[in-house]
This record gives C-alpha cells, structure tokens and sequence, in this order.
C-alpha cells in the first residue's frame, strides 16, 4: 500500500528537502470458530488441521485445548513467526499465515456426538477502504471452485450431531409398540441413556459417538409380548437419521383343552 508524503519547499536558500517515511508491516490474521449445527456455542474436542495447496500441514490443533495447537512452520515457504492462540470463547486467532494463498480447514476427528463436516478451502485477502485503511478479509471457496470474499477474518466451520431412532416394532405386523423400557450401553458396558418406546420411535440425538459401538437392550417389554435379544449397532459418520429397530414377538396363547362329551354310555343291568 502506497505511503503519502507531503513536500514542500522551506524557503529559496534550501536545495535539498529530506523526508522520513516508516512502514509497519502487520501480520495478516485469520480466526476459526468451531460451532454446532445452530451456530450458538464453540464445540471443543474436535481436531482439525490447517494445510496448505501442496497438502502440508502448517497447524493442527484440538478446539478448545489451549496447549493443543502444533505449529509446523516452513522458513522456505515464507513463514515468519506463525503464531496461533485461543481466547476467552475458544476460538482460535492465527497471525502469520501467507495472503493469497489457498489453505484447507480440515476436521481430522469429530468432538463425542458429532459428526464430521466438510473442510473449507479459502484464502486470506486483504481489503483497502477508500481512505486507505487495509482490514483482513477471507474468502471462502464455494462448491463451484468460486472464492467468495466474507466481511471479516473468521472461517466457520459448524459440526452437526449424530442421530439415532430407536423403533420397536411387531414382529408379526411391523406395528410400532411403546412402553418397552431399553438401556444403551458402550463398549465398555456403561450406561449411555435410557428411555421407554413409543410407536414413533425414540431420537438419540448427539449422545453417541461416530464409530462406536452400542448395545440396545430391552430391560422390559411391552405388556403382552417377550422381551427381545439385545441388539448391537456403530454409529456411522452422516448428519442423517441412523435408524435401529428392535422387534418383539408376542408371548405365545396357551389354549386349554376342550373336554370331551358325547359317546357311548355305559348301560349297567339292573339285578
């Protein structure tokens, strides 16, 4: 950015005029907010990753872990005390990183109960107002390979959570039943939620983790019915609705027997 100097002369006598100009430069700065689906709160316990358009990764870090954050500086590719710190709502402030240049926000592990989002490609531009004032700005690649520029400095990036529908079913007539009473459980054999059936189904919504495995065990059936074998499910990595159904066969009719009348009858001689 051009610097303006003022000149003029002091008087006839003076030949020379000597002027000093000092330029700062200012590192450019980049901020990532790590949000859930609604935008409302930061998520910590995701790891994401910074790399550049070759694929080398310049930082990595856990949301939320103030002491988590690798820095992977390259002296060769222009990098000039890359610094990167969290604040008080834990998103993170990267100063050092190169404008014009493509980088990808990448999300390596999702946090427990959510899934993981699309990376963001985008680059730091800078934006010169008409009095000459330079802000940083990004711009974020759409999904037709456009780069559009944003307002400020931040990259959002929003995790959705994952979504599981228990349905308990009829075996016999695929009907949904309520009041069947089940306990999910981890791997580890502890307790995660428990609720009771309704015809439409139950929604676990961001209490189980992308890639684990569950076990759904009915504690008590539905009046009239057997209580079924417990089920195991892994939880996939998709926003989409997860579903596991249960079926229930009903307890079987025990039909007393019929007693016999009729036939012949005994005819006994009268003495």
């Amino acid at each position: 950015v051009a610097v303006p100097i003022h000149l003029e002369y002091k008087d006839a006598d003076t030949k020379l005029i000597y002027a000093q100009c000092t330029k700062k430069n200012k590192q450019t700065s980049n901020e990532i907010d790590k949000m859930d689906i609604t935008g409302s709160e930061e998520v910590p316990g995701c790891e994401l990753a910074i790399t550049d358009a070759e694929g080398n990764t310049i930082l990595s870090w856990t949301s939320g872990g103030a002491d988590s954050v690798k820095i992977s500086e390259n002296e060769i590719a222009g990098y000039r005390n890359l610094k990167a710190s969290f604040d008080e709502k834990g998103n993170l402030h990267i100063n050092g990183l190169l404008h014009d240049k493509e980088y990808t926000l990448t999300e390596t592990r999702p946090a427990s109960g959510y899934v993981t989002a699309e990376s963001i490609c985008y680059m730091l531009r800078q934006n010169i107002s008409a009095d000459g004032t330079v802000s940083p700005v990004t711009a974020i690649r759409n999904k037709d390979g456009v780069f559009v520029v944003q307002s400020d400095d931040k990259v959002i990036m929003k995790d959705d959570m994952t979504k599981i529908r228990l349905i308990k079913l009829d075996k016999k007539t695929g009907q949904g039943l309520h009041g069947a009473k089940f306990e999910v459980s981890d791997e580890d054999g502890n307790v995660v939620t428990t609720f009771i059936s309704t015809e439409d189904g139950v929604d676990i919504t961001g209490l189980l983790t992308v890639g684990q495995t569950y076990t759904f065990t009915e504690i008590s059936a539905p009046e009239g019915y057997q209580i079924a074998k417990p089920v195991k499910y892994t939880v996939k990595d998709t926003a989409e609705i997860q579903n596991v159904s249960v079926t229930d066969k009903r307890v079987p009719t025990i039909t007393p027997p019929v007693p016999q009348t009729g036939g012949n009858i005994p005819v006994f001689p009268i003495a």
